[in-house]
């Protein structure tokens, strides 16, 4: 018997990364459907999300007719902030915090989102940091990455490139960014630099001719990896995003800080440095030393093993039968 599990939520990739992994031959089939697409990921206190009475309803409403026309034997439900305003149902419900959900939020809104979360027949974190803001259940479900898409085909392009892998912002290490390429201008001033526009601080980056690109789509970013011959990742919250896990499953030398404890036995390859030595880490590489590249292979079996599409669709279907088989009340 296949099971009928429904993904509900704003437009979010992992939603559909996951729906696509669960499709592929699994106990489980899958449907995603939005319930308030222009939602913006950010802080949950913002005037911006789905705090306003308006909201509030459009997303009741919609969650509702989602799950009458599908009738689920399960509900997975994207975006932490949306547990406030996703109906109780005669089916397990399942929640899904991502960062900006609960990481160091705070307030009202905030605190009512951890209460209804707790209401859920089980949590899930999208990255091993959440789980210490999360209730003490939770389960960290590893990001989904499509590894057969994200592959090495081609070298990187013959011209030597920087690629700033991480948004300008401050959340993911602004500062330590614009500070390490301002010291690579120096030392190499034609040095191809570039970015991911959408941050507060683009403008200081294009100060220093970092070339800002639009956030793209899979292709996209496939493409500007290609184009690379070393990536810096976020600096600032010691994980692995989509953006650092994609970089490594395309074999590219990657700079970016990790808490190692949160990933046990892997990603123990990926160098460890200060903030202070990232400037000069760039330079060295792009004069001659390559010492990123010797463990490359290996971190991305790393990927492979925990986060490609059949590893993570086999944890979330373990998980959803354990949900199932639980006994849990319907309501």
């Amino acid at each position: 018997m296949v099971n009928h599990v429904l993904h509900l939520g704003e437009v979010s990739g992992v939603a559909e990364r996951l729906s696509s992994a669960l499709n592929a031959g699994h106990t489980w089939s899958s449907s995603n459907e939005f319930v308030l697409p222009q939602l913006t990921p950010g802080d949950p206190n913002s005037k911006r999300q789905a705090n306003s009475p308006l909201k509030a309803w459009q997303v009741k409403r919609r969650a509702r007719l989602h799950i009458s026309e599908h009738q689920p034997d399960l509900v997975h439900v994207h975006w932490a902030r949306l547990a406030p305003f996703i109906p109780k149902t005669k089916m397990p419900r399942i929640i899904h915090a991502h960062g900006s959900d609960v990481r160091h939020a705070s307030g009202p809104f905030a605190k009512l989102v951890f209460r209804k979360m707790r209401e859920f027949d089980l949590q899930i974190a999208s990255t091993p940091d959440l789980l210490e803001f999360m209730p003490s259940t939770s389960e960290w479900l590893p990001n989904p990455v499509d590894t057969d898409f994200f592959r090495d085909e081609i070298g990187p392009a013959d011209e030597p490139c920087l690629f700033i892998f991480a948004r300008f912002l401050r959340v993911k290490g602004a500062d330590v960014l614009l500070e390490a390429t301002r010291q690579v201008r120096q030392h190499l001033p034609n040095l191809r630099i570039m970015g991911i526009s959408g941050g507060e601080f683009d403008d200081q980056a294009r100060s220093l001719r970092v070339d800002l690109v639009p956030f793209v789509n899979q292709a996209g970013i496939r493409n500007l990896l290609q184009q690379s011959s070393l990536v810096v990742g976020q600096q600032k919250l010691g994980i692995l995003s989509l953006a650092e896990l994609e970089t490594l499953a395309m074999k590219r030398p990657l700079l970016t800080p990790v808490k190692h404890d949160l990933y046990g036995d892997s990603f123990t390859n990926l160098l460890t440095f200060s903030h202070s030595e990232l400037p000069e880490l760039i330079i060295d590489f792009f004069t001659g030393n390559e010492f990123l590249d010797t463990e490359l292979s290996g971190l991305r079996q790393d990927v492979e093993d925990l986060h490609s599409y059949k590893s993570v669709a086999n944890c979330l279907s373990s998980l959803y039968n354990k949900v199932q088989a639980s006994g849990w009340e319907a309501v």
